[in-house]
């Protein structure tokens, strides 16, 4: 674990079992400490070279996301600096508008990164249809809304855009930004290889390969919070091969993972103690779907080629396979794919339903981690 992930999550060790209560040292990194190991980039750029033109990988990196970027932005997310140690990523934006890389955009981009709620509650005041996607939404504004009233609410939302230099630099150094957003290959923005960025195939093998072998290592250590991220990282490598039947049973492994509680440094007698606690009810519950996995499992299924039929089966066999690996297991195969259907649609009561018979069957099958009978 590195500095800075010492400084988020903090550096945790149980020291005893006291009464049933773990006396925690916990030892958290200082800012000062922190400070200490950032290298300004004005130190580091001595040392680097451009990587293509004038540009350095930095410069690349900030191209990147400038489509993200508010065009009155002066904050930006803490990463830039802890990470990469930017200070001012507005003058970095500044110089590239100069060299002709980036430009301000127009009121399209101010539509485009507004929410789909956003664009409908505009459209119904325009007296405009407001069914249909969010590129629907956005063609319907541009094309069929009043510019002025577009203007006067959508000016403030625009971003930066990149200008043809701009989009072949960030295109010819596409292994920058992806280095950034996959640090599971363990290559950073400013050693990552053209090499790899010329064949992606390659890349996402070795990042498959990579995972799995940490996968392996975190099951060993009782580590499966790790384990699941681990996995959840070879899926997305799947699905960047194409393979996303394969892409989806890693996926129904990393939600059954959650889906234990188990999280890291796993060791029974403290779960049963401690961590069942806040198993269920559902409403308080530590066992949660995230958000993003959900969407993601029946977009690759679409991309399959899947029918539904096929897609609960496939689904089913995947959560059935992942007990394998599970220390504990919670929920039947079919109890996840129903949470994950219900996770997907927001339908709390059915979640609330499987939770319910999950409990039951926690409880009488293990009778010493239940609550004390309230009097």
């Amino acid at each position: 674990m590195g500095l800075f992930d010492r400084f988020k999550k903090g550096e945790k060790e149980a020291s005893r079992l006291d009464g049933g209560k773990i006396s925690m040292i916990v030892h958290e990194p200082s800012i000062d400490d922190i400070e200490q190991q950032i290298i300004p980039i004005e130190n580091r750029m001595r040392s680097e070279r451009p990587v293509y033109n004038d540009l350095y990988a930095h410069e690349i990196l900030i191209l990147s996301y400038a489509e993200k970027f508010n065009v009155s932005q002066t904050q930006f997310q803490g990463f830039w600096w802890y990470k990469y140690g930017i200070k001012d990523a507005r003058a970095i934006i500044d110089s590239l508008i100069r060299r002709g890389y980036l430009r301000v955009g127009g009121i399209e981009t101010g539509v485009r990164v507004s929410t789909a709620a956003e664009l409908k509650a505009f459209l119904q005041t325009q007296g405009i249809k407001t069914t249909g996607k969010k590129a629907d939404l956005v063609a319907r504004i541009l094309i069929e809304a009043d510019p002025r009233a577009v203007e006067a609410v959508f000016a403030a939302a625009r971003t930066f855009e990149l200008t043809d230099a701009g989009a072949e630099a960030v295109s010819a150094c596409s292994a920058i930004p992806y280095a950034h957003a996959h640090p599971e290959i363990r290559r950073d923005i400013w050693t990552v290889t053209q090499e790899l960025t010329a064949d992606p195939e390659r890349m996402n093998k070795i990042i498959f390969n990579e995972c799995n072998a940490e996968f392996r290592q975190h099951l060993a250590d009782g580590d499966y919070g790790l384990a699941a991220s681990s996995s959840f990282a070879m899926a997305r490598a799947k699905a960047r091969l194409g393979k996303y039947q394969s892409a989806i049973r890693l996926l129904c492994l990393t939600i059954s993972l959650d889906l234990t509680g188990a999280g890291n440094n796993y060791q029974p007698n403290l779960y049963f103690r401690i961590t069942a606690k806040y198993l269920f009810p559902e409403e308080r519950s530590i066992l949660t779907i995230g958000t993003a996995l959900p969407p993601m499992a029946f977009e690759w299924a679409d991309k399959a080629g899947l029918s539904d039929e096929e897609t609960e089966r496939l689904l089913l066999e995947g959560f059935t396979e992942a007990r394998k690996f599970l220390p504990i297991e919670l929920f039947t195969p079919d109890e996840c794919v129903d949470l994950l259907y219900f996770a997907a649609k927001g339908d709390e009561e059915g979640t609330g339903r499987v939770f319910s018979i999950a409990k039951e069957r926690f409880y009488r099958t293990y009778p010493h981690a239940a609550p004390p009978a309230e009097d």
